[in-house]
């Protein structure tokens, strides 16, 4: 009878990461499709990404666990969480690698009309810079929360998987992480950014280190970059802003998970502006785009095409 459950368990947890539909087929053709853009883009513009070994041996132990855990030892969990975590680490190399290539479209910059923007909202940029920088335990707090996307999105996976036992909620968050970036990397290549940090000339903190990167892009300073020494230089719209409300949307209705990550995300983002470099207008791009790519999958929920609400509260 246990043998019997079990089993039943694991084939409802393939069904609902893999599904009977063709969501995954269509996420992994299009990150194949964004790989081969890269690829033909890079050379275009003369911008050539190194993958350096420990992308390749990192990419060959996910598919090694994947493989025996879905085909010879049969752990669905396991073997769910880390396609997974393929998915994700997929889509976001890709997508990095085309900011950074459409960064050197060389476009006119935004940020005059951004900090207009901001400056009619009653919005201070500057102010809130040196308000934070002179409280040095805000700014610790800040500073760190800035950088907890890794460890939100290892919480949201883990949790998820392990203890609401819901694949297709992570499903879901990797639906959005797709379909947020790309309309993300593409209204940067249109309207790019140099950020707050280069509009009030504040390039000598220690937290403007994509700023060089982006420079350099559209300078044609830059002719090769190793996997390693890519970073986010997207400013308009603001990821970080996108990925706090797809987070907090992705652990709804979970106990304990939704209050943790919805503190750890609200602090990252009131972190954005200073740590991140963002005009106030930025996260109000962000916000758009994360909104507009979640009533998309909602439509898609209510046509009974995308996942389910999550079991766990709800």
């Amino acid at each position: 009878m246990q043998f019997y459950i079990a089993e039943h368990i694991d084939l409802a947890i393939l069904k609902s990461h893999f599904g009977e539909d063709v969501n995954n087929f269509l996420r992994w053709s299009l990150l194949a499709g964004i790989a081969v853009i890269d690829f033909f883009l890079s050379r275009l513009v003369g911008v050539h990404i190194i993958v350096e070994r420990w992308a390749l041996l990192l990419g060959l132990l996910l598919l090694g666990i994947f493989v025996i855990y879905r085909f010879v030892r049969k752990r669905p969990r396991i073997a769910c969480l880390c396609h997974a975590v393929m998915q994700y680490l997929a889509l976001t190399g890709v997508m990095v690698i085309l900011s950074c290539i459409v960064a050197t479209f060389d476009r006119p910059l935004i940020d005059a009309e951004l900090s207009r923007v901001d400056q009619a909202l009653g919005l201070d940029w500057t102010a809130a810079f040196d308000f934070v920088h002179s409280h040095p335990l805000l700014s610790v707090i800040l500073r760190s929360a800035y950088s907890s996307i890794p460890v939100q999105t290892a919480l949201l996976f883990w949790w998820l998987a392990v203890i609401a036992d819901d694949f297709a909620r992570i499903d879901e968050f990797i639906g959005l992480v797709a379909s947020t970036l790309v309309l993300t990397v593409a209204i940067s290549a249109v309207l790019p950014a140099g950020g707050a940090f280069v509009w009030y000339k504040q390039t000598s903190v220690t937290d403007a280190s994509y700023v060089q990167l982006f420079l350099d892009l559209r300078g044609g300073a830059i002719h090769e970059i190793p996997l390693s020494q890519l970073d986010g230089i997207v400013q308009f719209p603001s990821f970080h802003m996108i990925f706090g409300i797809i987070c907090i949307y992705a652990a709804r209705g979970v106990r304990v998970l939704f209050p943790l990550l919805t503190v750890l995300s609200t602090i990252m983002i009131a972190a954005t502006p200073v740590f991140g470099g963002h005009h106030f207008s930025d996260l109000i791009g962000g916000a758009v785009v994360a909104v507009v790519s979640i009533l998309f999958v909602a439509r898609r929920a209510d046509n009974g095409s995308a996942v389910p609400a999550a079991k766990a509260g709800l």
